[in-house]
């Protein structure tokens, strides 16, 4: 049976407790940001402009029911532009490795 850390359970199979483990993981994520700044730098000015581009399209739309379907848009949008970043984050995480 493996040591358990503080705070674990002796049933569990995991050694770690769970805010260990959100420890580890928050810490390997700046760990991450720190390693590679220039994906940093570029997701944040991609995401700072593509914030100011959708919010002033948001902002100038008016405030009645006809204007639902632009608004759902824009907010899909975000969304979609925000889980190609993730995409491109993992995938530049993976560029050593070497697939079939």
């Amino acid at each position: 049976m493996h040591a358990l850390t503080r705070g674990g359970h002796v049933q569990s199979p995991y050694t770690l407790s769970i805010p260990m483990q959100i420890q580890l993981c928050v810490r390997r994520g700046f760990q991450r940001l720190r390693g590679d700044t220039a994906l940093l730098i570029v997701g944040t000015l991609f995401n700072s402009i593509m914030a100011l581009v959708i919010g002033s399209v948001f902002y100038n739309l008016p405030n009645e029911t006809g204007a639902l379907y632009s608004r759902s848009a824009l907010l899909f949008f975000a969304i979609l532009l925000a889980a190609f970043a993730s995409a491109l984050e993992v995938r530049s995480g993976f560029k050593h490795v070497e697939f079939c």
